[in-house]
């Protein structure tokens, strides 16, 4: 029986034996992704004795064999110091009959498990297999060439992928899932250009490019486009309404409709014959100057050039009593009787909103106050040389200005233009 087993040892089966052996990987395929598992069995059928089926395989260190039945070829089975991805090769054996299956299981991938593997008994092999272990795919870098635009410029995102095993492929998309109306293209093999021409307001969003291989695994990386636009509206509004008295304060607020980045608001005051300012505050008390004066609300997006928006102007009806009365008399002195007749005059320095009436009073020794109605006025013996007269200024709401004078009469005035009227002598 010996000498038959080395015989066939060295020269094969006979052709009789009807000897066959096959390798396969299961239906999963020669194409794997890294640190996943794939089977690879060997099957023989041969009706004689079977004395050993080896594994061949790119794990090796010496020649192509890295296992015979279910057996490691290592200096040390249990550690294969020289080849440890060995340790994470296991083998299985079932039989059939003359049908001998071995199964051997690879597990945790990666590219050293790339290349040919096959099965070996005694002269027979089976067809080589060859294993491609792709490595996850890998984005190196994703930047725009200009992160941050006006609106209608132009930029575009250089996406570049590590270079790997096989082919890779390139998407875009945006994180809010809304489409990309814009086209890309390869600049080589592992890189992808995203051109945005004439970018919209519409276009600022956070990019994805997405690399796969050719087993379907993915990587992917973010950059954000900022598209920069003016405001397309402004409108002014304020805290009070006309008519208002000097003195008052008013605050306004600016509604601005659109903008990228927040536009800037400031305030502005143009008052009759003068030129437009700015305020320093949202907030302004009202003088007499602001009567019919303009305020306007200016917004602009920085870093924007010529996009400054100015708003509808608000305008206040603004009331103030006339400033600087005076009561001038002619001749001057005392009233005598039988002397000449008093002529008194009243005058402001300074108009008033409305225009204003005056009114003339006598005021006796007792402080005691009489509107005179006549401008033509004989004053009695009682009233006295010296009793004072006052010259007010008629007013709706605010106080009235007030001027008075030693005399015992007085003639009609207004605030806008002198008049005067003489007063009778005494007698």
């Amino acid at each position: 029986m010996l000498p038959l087993l080395l015989a066939m040892l060295i020269l094969g089966p006979p052709a009789s034996a009807q000897v066959s052996i096959s390798g396969q990987f299961d239906p999963a395929g020669a194409k794997q992704a890294a640190g996943r598992s794939v089977s690879f069995t060997c099957q023989v059928t041969n009706k004689q004795p079977l004395l050993s089926v080896r594994l061949t395989c790119p794990l090796a260190k010496v020649g192509t064999i890295c296992f015979e039945n279910c057996n490691r070829i290592c200096a040390d089975p249990s550690l294969c110091a020289e080849e440890p991805r060995l340790l994470r090769v296991t083998c299985s054996k079932s039989s059939a009959g003359s049908v001998q299956t071995f199964a051997y299981r690879l597990d945790m991938l990666d590219t050293g498990f790339s290349g040919d593997w096959g099965c070996k008994h005694v002269t027979y092999e089976s067809t080589p297999r060859s294993l491609t272990v792709y490595p996850s795919p890998a984005i190196d870098s994703l930047d725009f060439t200009a992160a941050t635009v006006v609106e209608s410029q132009s930029t575009a995102a250089l996406c570049v992928a590590q270079p790997t095993v096989g082919s890779l492929r390139f998407s875009w998309t945006r994180r809010d899932g809304l489409s990309i109306p814009h086209s890309s293209s390869g600049p080589n093999a592992t890189a992808s250009r995203l051109t945005i021409a004439s970018a919209q307001r519409t276009d600022d969003a956070v990019y994805v490019c997405t690399v796969e291989n050719e087993v379907g695994v993915s990587a992917s990386r973010e950059a954000g486009l900022t598209v920069n636009y003016p405001p397309s509206s402004v409108r002014l509004s304020s805290s009070l309404s006309s008519p208002l008295q000097a003195g008052v304060s008013v605050t306004f607020a600016c509604q601005v409709g659109g903008g990228r980045p927040e536009p800037l608001r400031r305030f502005y005051r143009e008052r009759l014959g003068q030129s437009r300012e700015e305020l320093p505050a949202a907030t302004v008390t009202l003088e007499a100057a602001d009567n019919a004066a303009k305020f306007y609300c200016k917004a602009e997006s920085v870093g924007i050039i010529g996009t400054e928006v100015w708003s509808s102007p608000i305008a206040f009806s603004v009331s103030f009593p006339p400033s600087g009365l005076e009561l001038l008399q002619q001749p001057p002195g005392p009233a005598t009787d039988g002397g000449p007749a008093k002529q008194f005059s009243c005058s402001a320095t300074s108009s008033s909103n409305p225009p204003s009436s005056a009114a003339w009073y006598s005021i006796s020794p007792l402080g005691l106050q009489e509107q005179i109605s006549d401008s033509r006025v004989s004053v009695s013996q009682t009233d006295g040389p010296n009793s004072p007269s006052s010259c007010r200024a008629g007013w709706t709401s605010p106080p009235a200005a007030t001027s008075t004078a030693s005399n015992s009469a007085a003639s009609c005035c207004t605030t806008r233009a002198r008049s005067a009227a003489k007063t009778s002598p005494w007698r």
